[in-house]
């Protein structure tokens, strides 16, 4: 599992990553990552994307996005007869930085369809166009597809910079405003993946970083939006979730596992996110297949 997401383009072709998800069942923890980073739902759903607490189901034409170390989480299933397709478009802070001047104080935001104005409107079709045609040029690469492929690129930040970005007093990027703070929140996440299966509590975590269990606490929440203990259980349950859907392992050794203190917790956890026990869930599963 990966929390603090590192996006890699030095190995690719192009100075970003392109992305489609087809009728893909996972879910991704909460993370957050320097890229910018946009979806767009080509058909189907988006069950639950999590950007900063708030939570929305993108449907089939729906673009968001992702600034700079926001957190976020993305939680997807694709059910007999569903067909979903998704796209994400993350593009480096470097790359960002460099082809709009004032990127490091700009912040993007969509509003709406009933809060945009006529402009904004317009320019959401033509992003939503850009990211149709981005589709298919993956889906059916020529030998010049990298200049259509920039053309669009290049097309749908403009959109977004011109009418759905306001520029800040404040830096969008997390290492650069406060680097110290980012490695601390980094380490912390690092060290609960590390151990999540063991019993851990808020008194070991902030032993093991220096701190007072209060102050730790309330530092962990002012970077993550939630207390660490329910980020842990969130961390739990993500990895029992792997083990219920693609093993035949039964839930007192799935919750044993995953650190659980005792099945009964991971039922009402499970029960309590997805709306099924875990053995319910199971069996819907099986019967989709």
């Amino acid at each position: 599992m990966f929390h603090h997401e590192i996006v890699d383009v030095t190995k690719d072709e192009l100075p970003f990553k392109l992305i489609i998800h087809k009728n893909t069942s996972a879910t991704i923890p909460k993370h957050w990552h320097r890229s910018f980073e946009l979806s767009f739902t080509i058909k189907g759903k988006i069950d639950s994307f999590i950007i900063n607490g708030k939570e929305q189901t993108p449907v089939s034409g729906t673009i968001l996005v992702v600034n700079p170390n926001e957190v976020h989480s993305i939680s997807g299933t694709t059910k007999k007869g569903e067909d979903n397709v998704a796209l994400s478009l993350l593009i480096p802070y470097s790359f960002m930085a460099e082809v709009i001047s004032d990127f490091p104080y700009r912040f993007y935001h969509l509003p709406s369809k009933e809060k945009q104005s006529i402009t904004q409107r317009h320019s959401y079709k033509q992003v939503q166009q850009a990211f149709h045609a981005l589709f298919f040029c993956m889906e059916k690469p020529t030998d010049n597809i990298q200049l259509k492929i920039f053309s669009l690129v290049y097309e749908i930040l403009y959109e977004l910079s011109e009418h759905f970005s306001t520029i800040s007093s404040v830096k969008n990027d997390l290492q650069q405003t406060d680097s110290n703070e980012f490695e601390w929140i980094d380490s912390v996440i690092i060290y609960i993946q590390q151990y999540f299966t063991s019993p851990l509590s808020v008194g070991e975590l902030a032993d093991a970083f220096h701190l007072t269990p209060s102050y730790f606490s309330r530092k962990f929440k002012k970077y993550m939006a939630m207390s660490v203990m329910d980020y842990i259980t969130e961390i739990r349950l993500q990895e029992a979730f792997q083990k219920i859907i693609h093993t035949q392992k039964n839930i007192q050794a799935i919750s044993d596992s995953c650190g659980f203190p005792n099945h009964k917790s991971l039922i009402q956890v499970f029960k309590k996110t997805y709306g099924l026990t875990p053995v319910q869930y199971r069996k819907k599963q099986i019967s989709h297949k």
